[in-house]
C-alpha cells in the first residue's frame, strides 16, 4: 500500500495530466499519433519553467563548485578527520552552501524520472494505439520493428531517441565536469535499453521529448541563457509567502481529496465497497488525498522552490485564492443534478443557468481583488484563518471517514450472521406443483428497446416463451420515488393519489404501497422471498425491515456485493480501483471549480477519461445476481411461492459488445455505426454514448434472464410460474419519435417502463399486446386467479385496474426524487411540471399538461 500511496503522491497527477491533454487532442483529430505529438508540446511547454529553473540551478551549482574547489581540495589534503570535518562545515556555512546543494546539478535527472514514469504507465498500456499507424511507424501499440537483421528485429525510433538524446547531452554538457557527460550517457543508454522493446507510441513520444530538449538546449546556447533575471538579486524574507503557499496548498489538498469524496461515500458506504481492492471504501480518501496532495503540495511545491523570489511571491498568492475560491465553489454555488451513482455520474443533466455562471464569475473576479489587498494589508490575520479553516475540514472528513468504515463493519458482521443462517442456494424458492408469483423489477428499464433486443439476439424470443410485451404502457413518476410506489401498491398509490391523501405522512404511505403484494399473498399462506426494495423508510437504499411484521416473508439485499465473489476475475476486472480514484479526484476538481468550467470538466461523467465505460459497483454487483439466479433458485413440491427482487443493472448505463453483452474487463464498443435500426415501422435512434450504452444493458438483462428462464423450464416450474418483468420508469433519451410529445414539452420515453408478462401454462410465441397498460397494474396481474377480490389491508379499497378505464391518468415528471426534497405528506407539486394521459401514449392528442 505504501507503495501505491507513493506513486498516487508523486506519478499519479502527471499521469492525469497526459490523458487529459491526449483525450482532448484525440477528441479534436481523431489521430492518435497527431495526439502523441500534441501531448508531447503540450507537456514540455508546461515542464518548460521548470526546465529552466533548474538548468539556472545547476548553472549555478556548477560555478559555486568551480569557485570552492580549490580551497576544498587544499583543506582535504590538509586536515584528516573531525578536524576536517570542522573546517569544511566553517567553510561551507561561509560561503552559504550546504552539501545536498550537489544535488541541485542533478535536478533534470530528476525530474525526468517521474514524467518518464508516467508516460511509461500511461502510454503502454493505452488500447487506443493498437493496431493503428503512424508515419513510417506500422502499429503505434508494438515495437516499430522496421526492419529484420538475422531473424532479428530492428527497432529504429529507440535508436534515433538516443542519437538525439546523446547530441542533446553534449550540448548541454560541454564545459561540464566529466561526471556529469558520463551521467547523461549513462542516461541516454539505460533510456535505450528500457525503451527498445517499447511499443513504439512510448518511443516516439519519448523520441519527441528529446528533439524538444535538444531544440532547448541548442536556443539557449545561442541566446547565452545561462542564469534568470533576478538570480543575482539579494536574498529577501520568503516565509510569509511560504506559509501562504503551504497552507493554501495543504486546504486544497484535504478538500479535493478528503472532504469532497468522503462527503460522497459517507451517504451510502456499501456502494463503494467492491470496486477491485477496496474492501472499505475509507481508502479511497486514503488515495484520492495521495493525488490531491501530490497535484498540490509534491508538485505544486517544486514549482514554489524552483521558483524565483517574485514568482514565489505571486504563486503563493495564486494558491491562496484557488483554495478560498474552491472552498465557496464547493459550499455555496454547488448544486445537485438528481442521484449520484457510485461510478460518480448524476441522474439528470449537469449544467448550471447562465445566471449562476455570471454570479459566480462576478464572485470570484471580487474575491481576486478581496484577497489580493488582504495579502498586503491583513496577512497577519489570514495565516491564523486559513490554518483554522483547514483543521476544520480535516475533522469533518476524517469523521466521514471514521462512520463510514463503521457502517461497513457493521454491514459485513450482518452478512456473515445471514450466510451462516443460510445457504445461497436456496435463496429463491419455487414450487413444481402449487402456483408460483415471480415479478422481477429492472430498474429504468426501457419499453421501447423489447423488439429491437429480441430481433438481434438469436434465439432469444423463443426463450421467453410465452411471454406478452405490453409497449403502451405508462409509469406515473420518472423517478423511482413516484414511479415505484404504484408498481408495487397499484394505483392508490400514484403520485398523484398519494398527494390527495394530505393527512398521512409520505414514509408511511409510501411503506404500504412497497409490502401491499407480500402482505396480501401471506393472507393466503403464500412464502414471500422479497430482494433489494427501495424506499423503504424513505431510506437510499431501502430499508427491508418495513417487511418484518409480514407472516413468512424472507428478505434479503443481495445487489451491495453479496455475490461479487460469483463474478470471474475478468468481470472483477471491469470495475477499475485505479479509473474509480482517479475519477473521485476529478469530480472533486469538479465541484469546487469555477461553474463555467464544471460541465466541460464532468463530461458526461467521463470526466476526460479516456474510458467511454462507466462501469458501477451498482452494475457489477446487480449483473452479478442476474447472472447467478439459477445458482439461487431452489425448487421443491411445496405450497406456491412468491419471489420479488429489484434489480439495478438496467439503471446503470454500461458499454457491452453484441452479440453475447457480457461484463468483461475489456471496455465495450462505443462504435455506433449501424445501431439506430428500423423494425416493424419504428425507429430506434442511438446516436450518442448514452443512447447505446443503455440498449447494452437492456440486451445484457434479457439474455441473463432468459439462461435463468432454461433453469426453470429443466427443473419443471416454468409453466406453473407467473413471471412479470417490470420497470418503475424510462429514462428520456430521446429515441423514439412516436414518444416525443412536443404539444406539451415531453419525451415520453420518461414515462414508459418494460412491462412483460408470462402467465402460467403459456407456451406461445413471444407476442405483443397494445392494451393501454400501467405499471401499477402490475399487483392485479400478480393476484389474477389466485386472490378473489383482492383488498388493501392499509386502506380497504379494492385491488384492481379499474382506475384506468375512469379517465386520465395523471403523472409526474418532478425530479424531487429524495425526501428533503418533498413534503412530509406529499410529493412536491411545485416541482416540474405534471401530465395527463389516456388510452394510447402514442396520440399526441391524448396528452396535456395538468396545471392545477
Amino acid at each position: 500500500m505504501f507503495g501505491e500511496i507513493l506513486y498516487d503522491l508523486v506519478i499519479q497527477p502527471i499521469w492525469l495530466l497526459l490523458e487529459i491533454v491526449f483525450k482532448t487532442a484525440y477528441s479534436i483529430c481523431n489521430n492518435p499519433g497527431i495526439s502523441i505529438i500534441f501531448v508531447s508540446l503540450v507537456v514540455n511547454i508546461l515542464v518548460l519553467p521548470l526546465y529552466m529553473r533548474a538548468d539556472v540551478l545547476q548553472t549555478d551549482e556548477r560555478n559555486k563548485q568551480k569557485q570552492m574547489e580549490p580551497v576544498i581540495k587544499h583543506f582535504r589534503s590538509t586536515f584528516k578527520g573531525d578536524e576536517r570535518f570542522l573546517v569544511l562545515s566553517t567553510f561551507y556555512r561561509q560561503n552559504d552552501y550546504q552539501p545536498w546543494y550537489a544535488l541541485k546539478s542533478s535536478l533534470s535527472l530528476l525530474l525526468q524520472i517521474p514524467f518518464f514514469t508516467a508516460a511509461y504507465s500511461f502510454l503502454s498500456n493505452l488500447q487506443l494505439l493498437q493496431g493503428e499507424s503512424f508515419l513510417f511507424i506500422r502499429d503505434l501499440g508494438k515495437p516499430d520493428s522496421t526492419f529484420l537483421i538475422g531473424g532479428f528485429p530492428i527497432n529504429l525510433l529507440p535508436i534515433a531517441m538516443t542519437v538525439i538524446n546523446l547530441v542533446s547531452s553534449a550540448i548541454y554538457t560541454k564545459g561540464g565536469p566529466i561526471r556529469e557527460k558520463v551521467q547523461t550517457v549513462a542516461l541516454a543508454l539505460i533510456f535505450l535499453i528500457l525503451l527498445y522493446n517499447s511499443p513504439a507510441g512510448l518511443v516516439f513520444y519519448w523520441t519527441l521529448n528529446n528533439l524538444f530538449s535538444l531544440g532547448k538546449n541548442i536556443v539557449m546556447k545561442l541566446l547565452g541563457i545561462t542564469k534568470s533575471p533576478d538570480a543575482e538579486e539579494e536574498k529577501t524574507n520568503e516565509t510569509d509567502s511560504k506559509r501562504i503557499w503551504l497552507v493554501s496548498s495543504a486546504l486544497l489538498s484535504v478538500l479535493v481529496g478528503l472532504v469532497i469524496p468522503m462527503s460522497v461515500i459517507s451517504s451510502s458506504p456499501l456502494e463503494f465497497i467492491q470496486s477491485g481492492d477496496f474492501a472499505d471504501p475509507t481508502w479511497y480518501a486514503v488515495t484520492t488525498t495521495a493525488i490531491s496532495a501530490g497535484f498540490f503540495l509534491v508538485w505544486g511545491g517544486v514549482a514554489y522552490y524552483i521558483g524565483n523570489r517574485r514568482f514565489k511571491s505571486v504563486y503563493s498568492t495564486t494558491c491562496l485564492i484557488l483554495a478560498i475560491a474552491a472552498l465557496i465553489n464547493f459550499m455555496v454555488f454547488s448544486k445537485n443534478f438528481g442521484l449520484l451513482w457510485d461510478n460518480l455520474v448524476f441522474s439528470d443533466e449537469y449544467r448550471y443557468s447562465l445566471y449562476d455562471i455570471l454570479l459566480n464569475t462576478i464572485f470570484i473576479f471580487q474575491l481576486v481583488f478581496i484577497i489580493v489587498v488582504a495579502v498586503r494589508k491583513k496577512q497577519k490575520v489570514i495565516l491564523p484563518a486559513m490554518i483554522l479553516l483547514t483543521m476544520s475540514l480535516i475533522a469533518v472528513g476524517s469523521y466521514q471517514a471514521f462512520t463510514s468504515s463503521k457502517s461497513v463493519r457493521v454491514s459485513d458482521k450482518y452478512k456473515a450472521a445471514v450466510s451462516e443462517e443460510e445457504s445461497t442456494d436456496n435463496l429463491i424458492r419455487l414450487s413444481r406443483t402449487g402456483k408460483n408469483v415471480v415479478i422481477v423489477i429492472l430498474d429504468r428499464a426501457i419499453d421501447g428497446y423489447a423488439p429491437f433486443i429480441m430481433d438481434e439476439v438469436s434465439g432469444l424470443d423463443r426463450k421467453f416463451e410465452g411471454f406478452t410485451y405490453y409497449p403502451n404502457t405508462v409509469s406515473f413518476g420518472a423517478r423511482t420515488v413516484q414511479g415505484a410506489p404504484a408498481l408495487y401498491g397499484g394505483y392508490e398509490y400514484s403520485a398523484y393519489e398519494i398527494n390527495k391523501r394530505k393527512d398521512e405522512p409520505l414514509i408511511d404511505k409510501i411503506n404500504q404501497a412497497l409490502t401491499l403484494i407480500p402482505k396480501v399473498f401471506a393472507q393466503e399462506d403464500y412464502h414471500s422471498t422479497v430482494c433489494d426494495v427501495p424506499l423503504g423508510n424513505l431510506k437510499g437504499g431501502g430499508d427491508m425491515s418495513i417487511f418484518n411484521d409480514i407472516e413468512d416473508c424472507s428478505t434479503h439485499i443481495l445487489s451491495s456485493g453479496a455475490y461479487w465473489d460469483l463474478l470471474t476475475e475478468d468481470e472483477k476486472k471491469a470495475t477499475s480501483a485505479q479509473q474509480q480514484k482517479r475519477n473521485f479526484f476529478c469530480y472533486s476538481l469538479t465541484k469546487v471549480a469555477p461553474l463555467v468550467m464544471q460541465q466541460l470538466m464532468y463530461d458526461d461523467g467521463r470526466y476526460n477519461s479516456l474510458s467511454n465505460n462507466r462501469v458501477s459497483n451498482t452494475f457489477a454487483n446487480s449483473y452479478a445476481v442476474l447472472k447467478n439466479l439459477s445458482k439461487l433458485t431452489y425448487v421443491d413440491d411445496g405450497k406456491g411461492e412468491l419471489f420479488i427482487m429489484h434489480n439495478y443493472m438496467t439503471h446503470e448505463q454500461t458499454l457491452l459488445d453484441p452479440p453475447d453483452y457480457v461484463l468483461t474487463s475489456a471496455e465495450g464498443s462505443s462504435d455506433l455505426s449501424g445501431k439506430s435500426r428500423t423494425l416493424a415501422g419504428r425507429t430506434m435512434l442511438i446516436d450518442n454514448i448514452d443512447q447505446l450504452g443503455h440498449y447494452d444493458i437492456n440486451a445484457s438483462a434479457y439474455i441473463l434472464l432468459a439462461n435463468w428462464f432454461d433453469t426453470l423450464k429443466e427443473q419443471g416450474v416454468y409453466d406453473n410460474t407467473r413471471i412479470i418483468l417490470v420497470a418503475d420508469h424510462g429514462f428520456d433519451l430521446g429515441q423514439f419519435e412516436d414518444l416525443i410529445i412536443d404539444d406539451v414539452g415531453l419525451d415520453a420515453e420518461y414515462v414508459n417502463p418494460l412491462l412483460m408478462v408470462k402467465d402460467y401454462n403459456c407456451t406461445g410465441s413471444f407476442k405483443t399486446d397494445n392494451t393501454f397498460m400501467t405499471n401499477a397494474d402490475v399487483p392485479t396481474i400478480a393476484m389474477k386467479d389466485i386472490i378473489s377480490d383482492p383488498v388493501n389491508p392499509y386502506t380497504g379499497k379494492p385491488i384492481n385496474s379499474v382506475p384506468k378505464e375512469e379517465g386520465p391518468l395523471i403523472i409526474t415528471t418532478a425530479r424531487c426524487w429524495r425526501e428533503e426534497f418533498n413534503d412530509e405528506t406529499s410529493y412536491n407539486p411545485d416541482e416540474d411540471r405534471w401530465f395527463s394521459v389516456h388510452d394510447c401514449i402514442f396520440d399526441q392528442g391524448n396528452w396535456a399538461v395538468v396545471d392545477d
